[in-house]
């Protein structure tokens, strides 16, 4: 019975063992992509992360300059005021 299986199926052995060569290349090709593509998105991950920080950077920049821009202004004017009080006193 043994040899009669075999002999109908024992063809097949060269093709399957060729499919587990192949297979296995497969998984080793798919575990490559998946490191490479891990590496890839955590750099991304960290350039979206430091180009936030600078655009929030920034941010505060430019509403720190503005309110610089404020108090001088409100101190131009408070000078003013207190030129003209003088010259009208």
């Amino acid at each position: 019975m043994f040899w009669a299986l075999y002999s109908c199926f024992g063809d097949f052995t060269p093709e399957f063992d060729r499919f587990t060569r192949e297979f296995g290349r497969f998984t080793r090709e798919f575990d490559r992509f998946t490191r490479e593509f891990g590496h890839f998105t955590r750099v991304l991950g960290t350039l979206l992360v430091n180009l936030t920080t600078l655009l929030v950077s920034l941010g505060v920049l430019l509403v720190s300059l503005t309110a610089l821009l404020v108090s001088l202004t409100t101190l131009l004017v408070s000078l003013g005021v207190l030129l003209v009080n003088l010259l009208t006193l």
